[in-house]
């Protein structure tokens, strides 16, 4: 009868059967568009030429272009990306949930920054524009709290929910029996010894697997976690280690999920033709100069002379009877083949969204047309960034919060946070782009409002004018700390009118005392006349 070790292990090798198909379309795509990941169904070893399928630079530079423009449009290093926020909107207006909020932020955003977060999740997204499936993990660490890695596809199986989310990976990868025994140090390897053998760099396929402890047919061992962490030899044999994560610690993004599919379609899956087509065009055109460069020559059957002079000015003598030495004429036309290769590479810069990131390709333009295109292109862009938001940046930060939080990363948190507890908004170009539509329908809305205003003013009482700062500021990414919170802006108009009111009083007090004081003076000069009639009397 199997252990649950190795029905496990045989669960990892039926998942792994199913991504055969999947494993030779990733091996093409990195042949022809991202040869340094070039280890799927071949296995090579380091530091080997893997351009030979290559014939131009021009697919692998526009992957990296698009890379590039989204890491910094989307969660760019220089600027802030994110803020946390609590679900209800009355709560998430209190100054001191603001401030706890902006508080956590700071902190988040400076714990990435000495991560090593950005150059991981910048070698995950050429993966993941070619492949369409990327894996990252989040380890905590001793020194800069969290620690990421960007794992090859090739090592990954995963495992969808009901939901269609990925709440099970498997990553199989070789370790060293050197290396074993140094990350498990209180595993017993004598069983191991005796199987592989005792030289220290004998190498041995290891698997990781991450699951919900709850997870039916898995829950044989006892985590005392949300999910369980296991490592074992990929024969299901040795069991190395038995632990735990309180949040799910791997990041599977997928571009685009097709039906009745686990692994995801990508761009590179679209531009592969026209790559493959690039290419094939691009041979012949070389050969094509290469022969009229160098054409090949026509000699004489009966030709027995030394071999021929093939040198810049050099001669080769011949006898009549010998015939003559003659070129042929290459035929082709390159101008046309050259038409065809930049057209050819425009389609694949198309397909990379190479022609949206380059907008600024006219001379003149004013600046209304630069913001306006600029604003467009963000909104093409927009379901990309959605994609990576709920896939992808989402998980990251809770993973981080949560990480920071058990740390004790964090000050005390108001009671607001256990009630409604605490969610992410983004904050990047391209996530404000989103809400811009929004605030255009609003400048239009003064817009057509204005002629009428002139007539008659009170239509513009219905505009709440906090509100519509407080909305403008976050749409336009204004930092928090520079607006006011509606609750200081209502005690600051409570103390003006209690001021005010206080100097209705004084004034009024004022008024009362000088009213007494003249009629004071009128009894007294009143008292005074009728004193001096009755003298005169």
């Amino acid at each position: 009868m199997s252990t649950p070790l190795e029905n496990l292990s045989n669960l990892v090798d039926e998942l792994e059967s199913k991504r055969s198909n999947w494993m030779n379309l990733w091996q093409d795509l990195a042949d022809h568009i991202l040869p340094s990941t070039n280890r799927f169904t071949l296995k090579e070893s380091p530091g080997l030429q893997r351009h030979q399928y290559i014939y131009d630079s021009h697919p692998e530079h526009a992957v990296h272009l698009w890379a590039s423009s989204l890491h910094s449009m989307v969660f760019g290093n220089a600027m802030k990306w994110f803020g946390l926020t609590v679900s209800n909107k009355e709560v998430a207006s209190r100054g001191r949930v603001i401030h706890a909020l902006q508080e956590r932020t700071d902190i988040m955003l400076d714990v990435l920054s000495q991560s090593n977060f950005y150059g991981q999740a910048y070698e995950m997204l050429p993966g993941l524009i070619v492949f369409g499936t990327s894996c990252m993990s989040c380890l905590e660490d001793e020194e800069t709290a969290v620690r990421f890695k960007n794992t090859h596809l090739a090592e990954v199986i995963i495992r969808p929910n009901a939901r269609g989310d990925v709440d099970t990976v498997f990553r199989k990868f070789n370790m060293t029996l050197r290396n074993l025994y140094s990350q498990f140090p209180g595993y017993d390897f004598d069983d191991m010894k005796r199987e592989y053998g005792t030289a220290g760099e004998t190498s041995i396929e290891i698997c990781h697997a991450v699951f919900p402890s709850d997870d039916y047919g898995m829950n044989y061992w006892d985590s005392n976690m949300p999910y369980t962490s296991l490592y074992f030899t990929s024969n299901g044999k040795h069991l190395l280690s038995v632990g735990g994560f309180e949040d799910f610690p791997y990041f599977v993004t997928r571009w685009f999920v097709g039906p009745g599919e686990d692994y995801g379609r990508s761009p590179g899956m679209q531009a592969l033709p026209d790559i493959k087509t690039l290419y094939a065009m691009s041979r012949t055109s070389l050969a094509t100069a290469q022969k009229m460069a160098d054409p090949p020559l026509a000699v004489s059957e009966g030709y027995t002379s030394a071999p021929l002079k093939m040198g810049p000015g050099d001669i080769n003598y011949t006898r009549p009877a010998m015939g003559n030495i003659t070129q042929f004429a290459p035929t082709g036309d390159l101008s046309y083949a050259h038409s065809e290769i930049s057209d050819r590479r425009a389609q694949i810069r198309s397909i990379f969204f190479n022609d949206q990131l380059q907008l600024l390709n006219k001379t003149m333009m004013t600046a209304t047309e630069v913001v306006q295109r600029v604003e467009e292109t963000r909104r093409i862009l927009s379901p990309i960034n959605e994609r990576l938001e709920s896939d992808f940046l989402r998980r990251v930060v809770m993973r981080v919060y949560n990480v920071l939080d058990r740390k004790g990363y964090f000050p005390d948190a108001p009671v607001e946070f256990e009630e409604f507890g605490v969610d992410v908004e983004f904050l990047s170009p391209l996530a404000r782009a989103q809400r811009m539509n929004d605030l255009n329908s609003v400048t239009r809305l003064f817009e057509v409002l204005a002629p009428f205003a002139q007539v008659n003013p009170q239509i513009l009482q219905g505009v709440s004018g906090e509100d519509l700062l407080q909305y403008a500021s976050k749409v336009l990414g204004v930092p928090r700390e520079v607006l006011k919170s509606k609750y200081e802006v209502q005690e600051e108009k409570e103390a003006a009118a209690r001021l005010m009111q206080m100097q209705l009083e004084s004034q009024q007090a004022q008024s009362f005392t000088e009213s007494l004081e003249t009629v004071a003076g009128a009894q007294e000069k009143s008292a005074k006349a009728q004193t001096l009639v009755e003298g005169i009397s």
